[in-house]
């Protein structure tokens, strides 16, 4: 993508049927923004574009992200935006939020929403990619191209409509010419809230998933003062530290794909930049110190005024703190009967790889604890399953074919070839099939962990 003037560094955080959002550094104010590029066929389509801006630049709310500057390059828009810190709801299922942090969610998601209404604003695209949590300003929503205004009130009337099919009002769906969005944002809110805090509250979501829209709160700011009791007793900031956490590392994900991405370019600067910022964010990230100390001899100069830790820092912080490579698994857990939506819960596990250095042993441990088991790696090619099982009440199957555990800790660690393999839980209890299917790397570990806490959506 060719940037305007000034921004550097940019790198893919989204994409959309009519967009793609980049995040890049201003060099004049020493800053992180996101660029929203839109492709544009007309200079009126240009001159709308523009007009809107300018409009939406006056909202000052911090439930949406600020508006810096607009650009056209070629045939295409670009606008200059605040880039929001935080984790989008599409994401959270990678990540064990309690009870109490997906209820504050909502809480303040209900909050966004009534303050967008009061506003005179709709979004007309809520659904989970767009809506942000963040620990120091709530629920900020996105996607700037689906708000719209008119002379103060919301727009009523429409022919055409924009979403995702997914999140679609029925009146949507049935073509009605006259469409109240700010009833469709409430529809799409009803979703969203179910899939956060469940069946516990099917009375309060329920007036929101009405498939007549006149049976619906007026507006957002109706239904916040219908639930006000229930809202409040939501909220809980208590929770923050949990999207801290996760936010952190969702970061460093996305940087850290992006610096492989810049590298297989061969933009080495830019590769450079990403990954020293994605081991700022998550310091004990393995794959990314090993990356940097296979791919990066020594620092790389770079034009950017902000800190950048080193290579030769990183590596000894790496090395000296775990005398080798740390790796991080993913546990998931995957059932015929679970829910199937963005916001199942899946817990996370983190586990070191320790290679001593007088041998080519390796043992997995989970931090902070006793080594479970030392694996022999096999003429240094292969990889390392390592399964947690909830009993030994079943059978484990990797590849479709029977495996032991340990009776004394119900797991099971082996050395495979790197590639695809498939493992599966036949849990004898719960009489169902838990799967989870895997890419194993070379000298690398893969956790991954049946266990589920019982009462745990």
């Amino acid at each position: 993508m060719k940037l305007p003037s000034g921004y550097q560094h940019p790198i893919q955080i989204g994409t959309g049927a009519y967009s793609h959002v980049y995040r890049a550094w201003q060099q004049k104010l020493e800053r992180h923004v996101a660029l929203k590029v839109l492709q544009v066929s007309s200079g009126k389509q240009a001159a709308t574009v523009e007009k809107e801006v300018r409009a939406l630049s006056s909202m000052h709310l911090s439930c949406l992200p600020a508006l810096y500057d607009v650009h056209r390059c070629g045939g295409a828009m670009i606008i200059v935006m605040e880039w929001i810190r935080g984790i989008p709801l599409s994401r959270i299922s990678a990540f064990h939020f309690s009870r109490e942090s997906k209820n504050n969610i909502a809480a303040e998601l209900i909050e966004t929403i009534a303050t967008v209404h009061a506003a005179g604003m709709v979004h007309r695209d809520l659904k989970p990619d767009n809506v942000i949590a963040t620990a120091d300003r709530g629920v900020v929503l996105v996607d700037l191209g689906f708000f719209e205004m008119g002379r103060g009130r919301v727009q009523e009337k429409s022919t055409s409509f924009v979403g995702t099919p997914a999140y679609l009002a029925p009146e949507l769906l049935a073509g009605k010419e006259d469409i109240d969005y700010r009833k469709v944002d409430l529809y799409c809110l009803g979703i969203l809230l179910k899939d956060l805090v469940g069946a516990d509250d099917d009375k309060m979501i329920s007036g929101l998933l009405h498939a007549d829209p006149t049976l619906r709160p007026a507006d957002g700011v109706a239904f916040e003062r219908e639930w006000a009791g229930k809202i409040a007793a939501f909220k809980n900031k208590c929770t923050d530290s949990e999207i801290t956490g996760a936010t952190a590392e969702y970061t460093a994900g996305i940087l850290f794909d992006g610096a492989k991405s810049m590298y297989s370019l061969g933009r080495l600067e830019d590769a450079y930049v990403h990954l020293t910022e994605s081991l700022e964010a998550w310091p004990d990230n393995s794959e990314a110190l090993d990356f940097l100390q296979n791919r990066f001899a020594g620092p790389v100069s770079t034009g950017r005024h902000h800190k950048a830790l080193t290579a030769g820092v990183l590596v000894t912080i790496g090395l000296g703190a775990l005398a080798g490579a740390y790796f991080v698994g993913k546990k998931s857990v995957r059932s015929g009967t679970e829910s199937d939506t963005v916001f199942s819960g899946v817990r996370s596990e983190r586990y070191a790889r320790i290679v001593p250095v007088e041998d080519s042993r390796h043992t997995s441990r989970k931090d902070g604890q006793a080594a479970l088991r030392v694996v022999e790696m096999i003429d240094g090619i292969e990889g390392v399953l390592a399964v947690r099982l909830p009993s030994l009440k079943g059978q484990l199957l990797i590849d479709n074919v029977e495996v032991t555990p340990d009776s004394l800790d119900n797991r099971y660690i082996g050395s495979f070839p790197p590639g695809t393999h498939r493992v599966e839980w036949r849990d004898a209890v719960m009489r169902r099939t838990i799967g989870e299917t895997v890419d194993l790397l070379p000298f690398s570990v893969k956790t991954i962990s049946f266990e589920r806490v019982s009462g745990e959506p």
